[in-house]
């Protein structure tokens, strides 16, 4: 039987989902990896504002707000950044950016709307803005980072989810028959984010 399942070709045929969540107005909306990172967000935020996480770690609601939200400025900041630099890293043949290019082109530097966010960079960031603000209101850091992560791993098995929808991030080419024939990447390739999002499940579970 297993030799029959191996012999039979790839198994899977890749979804095509739109990578855009909720149309707006004339290519205008939110793609779902945009509403991956606010689903984190609330995540997070309803972990800190529940009354036993604030008896652990002294934050009130409205401090509970402002931590998401200077969070999640240094997530952004922190991705975009990591992202420019990989990208004028990146030869221009394959797809990279020159510096001179973003010079001339300064709105690309900001520009999250079209995707590019670097996972390193948003997590470095983020803990960078949530540790300035809990100094700053003199809040113990440890606390806080240990109740908040609880939800990390579900926010990247959504983010991993998002990814294998727009379709990026493959993982290399195979023979396998579990590879999937991603749109805009040659050959068969590995469904690598979908094989760390069961990741982030396994890590989740036992946390249920």
């Amino acid at each position: 039987m297993l030799v029959l399942l191996l012999d039979a070709g790839h198994w899977f045929t890749y979804p095509h989902i739109d990578p855009v969540a909720i149309h707006i107005y004339k290519g205008f909306g939110i793609n779902w990896y945009g509403l991956t990172y606010v689903m984190g967000a609330v995540l997070v935020y309803l972990q800190l504002q529940s009354k036993s996480s604030r008896a652990r770690t002294g934050l009130s609601i409205e401090q509970a707000q402002e931590f998401i939200v200077y969070t999640m400025f240094g997530i952004i900041i922190g991705g975009r950044l990591f992202f420019l630099i990989a990208d004028m890293l990146t030869p221009i043949d394959k797809g990279g950016h020159s510096l001179t290019y973003y010079i001339s082109n300064p709105l690309d530097i900001i520009a999250i709307w079209t995707g590019g966010m670097a996972f390193h960079g948003g997590l470095i960031g983020g803990v960078i803005g949530a540790v300035l603000y809990l100094r700053a209101i003199k809040v113990n850091v440890w606390p806080v980072l240990d109740e908040a992560v609880l939800w990390l791993p579900v926010a990247i098995l959504l983010t991993r989810i998002a990814n294998f929808i727009k379709p990026e991030l493959p993982g290399r080419v195979t023979d396998s028959p579990i590879g999937f024939l991603f749109p805009g990447f040659d050959g068969y390739r590995y469904p690598s984010q979908l094989f760390e999002g069961i990741g982030m499940v396994l890590i989740v579970l036992p946390l249920v």
